[in-house]
């Protein structure tokens, strides 16, 4: 038993102290399990309509680079839908692969802003949005949504949702900041390892592992 103040605080210290040291190993357990489970690491939102930068090129084309560079330069397992599927078929599809998914990346582009904002018939980006702030906007003790601009036109055009959130800016044509993506979305997977180890533990914990096993 502690008998002076001085230990008293100390003791106390100390048990908060475990106790945050116990969350977050707890926190980070409950990370790792997420990763093997699911299939992939990134679900990429996006709309499929015409939206073109001053380069010219189509948003659909220049998110799919995005998603070739994760895949080929930081080893991130994505989901991008590749085909413009129709009816109830996409909405089953983007359901189950949003939540076979770690990380969530809305990609923002002029479209998928005024997308999001209609009540159009068969309106899937609206329906793959709030699918995605109903099932992924917290995940354990984090966010899971990272908000990508794909263009500059964005910046002042936020929808409720969005108003609080952390961006990363990709509207350059190089994707300059395609290493702080990677480096948010690798330090959401492994939040308490160190960022020098989190690109080796993304081949040595691969997405899906335990599905994939058996």
């Amino acid at each position: 038993m502690p008998n002076t103040k001085s230990e008293m605080v100390a003791e106390a210290t100390k048990a908060i102290s475990d106790g945050e040291v116990e969350m977050m190993m707890v926190e980070a357990v409950a990370k790792l399990e997420t990763r093997l489970r699911t299939a992939y690491d990134v679900f990429l939102s996006h709309s499929w309509m015409v939206d073109s930068n001053d380069s010219g090129f189509f948003n659909h084309m220049r998110v799919e680079d995005v998603k070739e560079s994760l895949e080929g330069d930081f080893k991130l397992r994505c989901w991008f839908d590749t085909k413009d599927l129709q009816g109830s078929d996409m909405s089953l599809w983007m359901a189950d692969g949003i939540n076979e998914s770690h990380v969530v990346l809305v990609c923002l582009s002029p479209s998928y802003m005024d997308k999001i904002r209609t009540h159009a018939e068969r309106n899937y980006c609206k329906l793959e949005y709030s699918h995605i702030f109903k099932h992924k906007k917290t995940s354990v003790g984090s966010d899971t949504v990272i908000c990508v601009h794909m263009t500059d036109s964005v910046n002042d055009r936020w929808a409720p949702d969005l108003a609080e959130m952390l961006y990363v800016s990709l509207a350059d044509d190089d994707f300059s900041n395609l290493d702080v993506l990677a480096a948010r979305i690798l330090a959401e997977i492994f939040p308490y390892d160190a960022a020098e180890e989190r690109a080796k533990l993304v081949e040595l914990y691969p997405a899906g592992a335990r599905n994939f096993s058996k």
